[in-house]
């Protein structure tokens, strides 16, 4: 690991060297691994996300052996911190009466990075906390107070807090947590952070389980939502709810939109990740325990009506198990392409070495992938001590990226990233209308471009899949200034799907969307 800044190459097409799927991308901080001590006392990342420009957005918190603040920190696609956000790459966010924790990360079409959280004040009344940033790290003044929102989700005092958050399509924003009065609670805000009407009742549906907290979420394309967590009528179990688009709980999901179970045999059971497959399925990550004995990382796989799937290891259910002393936890779920990517620590008091990243790819039969690197299983030493493992996110070209801490002089924010063979599954996003129009839609065997070139200069079209993959780059030569016809002879092996089409030259980048419906050719 080494911090070195450069400057941030322009995205071009490239080929990279054959890796497996699971190795370190040695492209990232030259080892694959990066390690920012930030304080002389204890600093995590809890939550990470890789935005359309492959830069990796972090979030968590620092502290001073007393109080907290949040730390936000950006990394370029090589590893290194951005110069271009905050200082050096990084943004504290603190309050002047009490502490702040960030659980979420995300960000909105604008650019906007919204973290989601805890705030305590000093009589120890915790709210949710939400900050949005402008895309270089300053606190945004219309958001908020300042960039910051605390809110008791019309609780009252007590205990509010947020643990997951999504940002939709449309930018709204939306949190799962728990509430002092009601237990486990989905809320939804509109992008500027007020609470949306159209949402439960004033933007906050509760689940209705007291003793719940919801840990995890995932949206579905309806705007519906899914949250995971855990509920404690004795030992504490796993619990699923479903909500509608309007926050209304799901009659045909579980029992009137909610299920809890006891997912293993142990006594304390805790869902930490929650992913939606492309064909219902809900997957899930966690850990259980027993009495005397450490956690266990735990899987399961749902079907959409929130009933176990049998054909999932056994009754839906895959455990890891770990010879005590040494434990684990799975705090991170994806399901690119129909597999199952797990990311978790293992550790064992007293043994550095046995302190790891874990990352584990599994088929959708709950078996071990092959493929993968260490045939399913990949454990990683960050900082050769300690090392956590808390949030994964994937990256536009389908690159792992999992954050934690590790450990320096005391806990410091900790990263890896891997090479993977799958996409990232990610749905396009409309783009503003521009000045480029395309045809016919859908295209097949050519796609014509009409646009304006505001003076004559070097035109070139680059063809982007929803993954985030270039599969086209065509120089169109020297075009003159004024309206132009640009024609792309389309590949024959490009799959069906939306692609995004980026026009640069003759004063102007255009940018715009288009279905191919696949090559005749």
């Amino acid at each position: 690991m080494r911090i070195i800044i450069l400057p941030f190459a322009a995205l071009a097409c490239s080929l990279q060297a054959h890796a497996q799927a699971g190795t370190l991308d040695m492209d990232f901080s030259t080892d694959g691994l990066f390690a920012w001590d930030l304080s002389s006392s204890d600093d995590q990342i809890s939550a990470v996300i890789v935005q359309p420009d492959d830069k990796i957005v972090g979030a968590g918190w620092v502290t001073d052996g007393s109080f907290a603040s949040i730390a936000v920190q950006r990394l370029m696609p090589d590893g290194t911190p951005d110069p271009g956000f905050g200082t050096g790459g990084l943004v504290y966010s603190n309050s002047p009466d009490g502490q702040y924790f960030a659980y979420a990360v995300g960000v909105q079409s604008t650019g906007k990075i919204v973290v989601a959280g805890l705030a305590y004040d000093i009589n120890f009344d915790g709210n949710v906390l939400l900050l949005r940033y402008l895309s270089d790290g300053t606190p945004d003044a219309g958001f908020g107070t300042g960039g910051a929102l605390s809110t008791d989700l019309g609780g009252g005092p007590g205990f509010q807090a947020a643990w997951a958050m999504r940002i939709m399509a449309d930018d709204r924003i939306v949190v799962v947590g728990d509430e002092n009065a009601n237990g486990a609670v989905c809320a939804r805000f509109t992008p500027d952070g007020d609470p949306d009407p159209t949402f439960g009742t004033n933007g906050v549906s509760p689940i209705g389980l007291t003793s719940s907290t919801g840990l995890c979420m995932d949206l579905y394309d309806d705007g519906s939502v899914i949250a995971g967590g855990y509920y404690v009528p004795g030992a504490s179990d796993w619990m699923l709810a479903r909500f509608d688009a309007g926050g209304v709980l799901d009659p045909s999901f579980g029992v009137g939109g909610v299920v809890t179970t006891s997912i293993g045999n142990g006594d304390t059971e805790f869902m930490r990740g929650i992913s939606v497959m492309d064909d219902g399925r809900i997957a899930a990550c966690g850990s259980q325990s027993y009495i005397g004995l450490d956690d266990e990382p735990i899987i399961a796989l749902f079907n959409d009506d929130g009933t176990p799937d049998s054909n999932f290891g056994s009754a839906g259910v895959v455990v890891l198990p770990f010879v005590a002393p040494l434990y684990g936890q799975a705090r991170a779920i994806a399901t690119p392409e129909g597999k199952l990517l797990v990311a978790g620590f293992r550790a064992q008091p007293g043994v550095p070495n046995d302190n790891d990243f874990f990352l584990y790819r599994l088929l959708d039969d709950g078996t071990l992938d092959p493929s993968f690197a260490g045939n399913g299983q990949v454990y990683t030493d960050v900082t050769g001590s300690f090392d956590r493992a808390f949030a994964m996110a994937l990256a536009p070209d389908g690159d792992i990226v999992l954050a934690g801490y590790g450990f320096i002089t005391e806990r410091a924010t900790g990263y890896a990233r891997y090479v993977n063979d799958l996409s990232t599954g990610v749905r396009p996003v409309p783009l503003p209308t521009c000045a480029l129009t395309l045809f016919p839609v859908p295209a097949s065997d050519i796609l014509f471009l009409d646009r304006v070139n505001r003076v004559a200069g070097q035109v070139t079209t680059t063809l982007w899949s929803s993954d985030g993959r270039c599969v086209l780059m065509v120089d169109h030569g020297k075009q003159p200034a004024g309206m132009q016809r640009l024609s792309l002879d389309l590949p024959k092996e490009l799959r069906i799907g939306i692609y995004t089409v980026q026009v640069a030259g003759g004063g102007t980048v255009d940018r715009a969307q288009i279905a191919i419906a696949g090559s005749g050719h």
